[in-house]
């Protein structure tokens, strides 16, 4: 039944008689959504691999300490030398060796910046 009508006829129909309703948008409308466009939602950065991106900004908004978007979200593997090794406090040896029991896969890198994989 509510195929038979646009959202905006369902609308001004429901809204009147107390019936709260909203639209279910899909990808395409969703971005070039007014509202969307006016919080500044979205956001572009830009990706090592991808190039310029659009991504989802900051949800929350506060006046005294705003946040930023600064960067795309990191690759696979980007940071697991510094967790190994800030978080968990291992030694380059024993990076290596967790490294070399497989325990990121074929697809992490080998803890250079050079070789994301």
């Amino acid at each position: 039944m509510f195929l038979s009508k646009s959202y905006e006829e369902w609308e001004a129909i429901l809204v009147p008689c107390g019936i709260p309703v909203g639209a279910i948008n899909n990808m395409e409308e969703l971005v070039n959504h007014p509202q969307v466009k006016a919080r500044g939602s979205l956001v572009e950065v830009e990706h090592p691999r991808a190039g310029k991106i659009r991504m989802v900004g900051v949800p929350v908004r506060l006046s005294a300490t705003p946040g930023t978007i600064r960067t795309a979200a990191p690759l696979l593997g980007e940071h697991n030398r510094e967790v190994l090794r800030d978080m968990l406090g291992l030694s380059d040896s024993e990076q290596e060796a967790v490294r070399a029991a497989g325990a990121f896969g074929a697809a992490a890198d080998s803890g250079t910046s050079s070789s994301h994989q």
